[in-house]
Order: structure tokens, then sequence, then C-alpha cells
């Protein structure tokens, strides 16, 4: 019986008010066509080895390029195990004095 209306534009109606522009600030922002649904805790693309951090000295930190909701621990441990052993300071304990 009712044909379906598609509408593609809205009428506004210039405002009489503050309250009236307050009140419809809302339909400026309207977007049409079909949802995109975004999940904002989806972390899995994130590279976070461009997130630089300071130090207390004002140095820049390097931060790891392992993320926890995409790498493995387990595969990934010798990996950091011999960036951990590299980046140790030398130390000769014959020269330090007790």
């Amino acid at each position: 019986m009712f044909e379906s209306l598609e509408v593609s534009f809205i009428e506004k109606k210039a405002p009489k008010n503050m309250a009236e522009i307050q009140e419809n600030l809302w339909k400026n922002n309207i977007k049409y066509g079909p949802r995109k649904r975004n999940d904002y805790l989806d972390v899995s693309t994130e590279d976070f080895s461009k997130h630089f951090t300071h130090s207390i000295e004002g140095k820049l930190i390097n931060p790891s390029t392992f993320n926890i909701f995409r790498d493995s621990l387990k595969t990934v441990r010798k990996e950091l195990q011999a960036r951990l052993i590299a980046n140790l300071p030398e130390m000769n304990l014959n020269e330090v004095s007790s």
C-alpha cells in the first residue's frame, strides 16, 4: 500500500535562537550510507615500535617491537634474550675494588 520513500536530503530551517542551534548541532554530522563497524580495541595491526618515550635524562627510549596481542613469547624468547645480553653494560670484575 505504502511505497518506501528515500530521502536524499534534509531540509534545514533557519534557527531562531541559540537554543535551536544547540538542539540541531547533531544534524550537521549525519553521514548517509552503510554503517562501518570499528573495533577500537583491536591493536593487532598497531606498530608499537613507533611510540617513543623519554627517559629521566631526556633521552629517547626505543620500545620493543614485541606485541602481546600479535606475537608469542614462546617463539620470540631467544631473540629477546640475545638482544638483552647485547645491551647489557660490559663489566670487568677484576678491576672492581671491594
